[in-house]
């Protein structure tokens, strides 16, 4: 069915707003068809989550994510102004994906430490990397792009069913009580399979 929305009143004499936001008219549209007198440029901004997508989805990734000082120890303390090292560890529980997507969200107290993004040799450190001694022996994951955005970072990556590791350095911003947001892996050619850390049980961090 057709339904006709009117644009709201012009902001600037040429930018016009229509707003979609939780209007019952709408809501089972399939289409939105625009007209307009004269040449017509438009962006859509979309925002929420799709409350069925978790009845679907289907834990096929392991992650996990560490916190280290340089020497490759886990830290269990932070402090304002401290470099650290954040140690993705991933695989996949269902053969080789060639195509995965690992978002890593940082908690608000932290900053990145290098600046270059888009090669992920440029992105990767070398630090940090595990003593044999203090835990198990990793090997570098098979990283195509590393993007760095405001707050997270972002892995493109090849995973198998042996376990990875991607390294980068962050630098604690400022003191606080702060929430650890979540990490997540999702096959770019699946967007059904998924996975996110279950081992985390305490989701806030302490900067002191």
């Amino acid at each position: 069915n057709a339904v006709a929305v009117p644009a709201l009143k012009e902001t600037n004499g040429i930018v016009r707003t229509l707003s979609l936001k939780n209007d019952p008219a709408i809501a089972n549209a399939g289409s939105v068809e625009m007209q307009a007198e004269k040449a017509l440029y438009y962006s859509v901004s979309l925002s929420g989550y799709d409350k069925d997508f978790a009845k679907d989805a289907k834990q096929a990734f392991s992650v996990t994510r560490e916190f280290r000082d340089t020497d490759g120890y886990p830290l269990k303390e932070f402090r304002a102004g401290d470099e650290i090292v954040v140690a993705v560890k991933a695989k996949s529980m269902t053969g080789r994906q060639e195509q995965v997507l690992i978002t890593d969200i940082l908690p608000s107290a932290f900053e990145f430490a290098m600046t270059k993004a888009g090669n992920a040799e440029s992105f990767r450190t070398a630090e940090g990397k595990s003593n044999q001694d203090v835990l198990q022996e990793e090997k570098d994951m098979s990283v195509e792009f590393a993007d760095r955005q405001q707050d997270r970072v972002l892995l493109f990556a090849k995973l198998t069913g042996d376990e990875s590791v991607f390294r980068y350095k962050v630098r604690v911003g400022s003191r606080g009580n702060f929430v650890l947001p979540d990490i997540m892996v999702q096959s770019v050619e699946n967007p059904l399979l998924i996975g996110r850390d279950l081992t985390v049980k305490d989701r806030r961090i302490i900067a002191e």
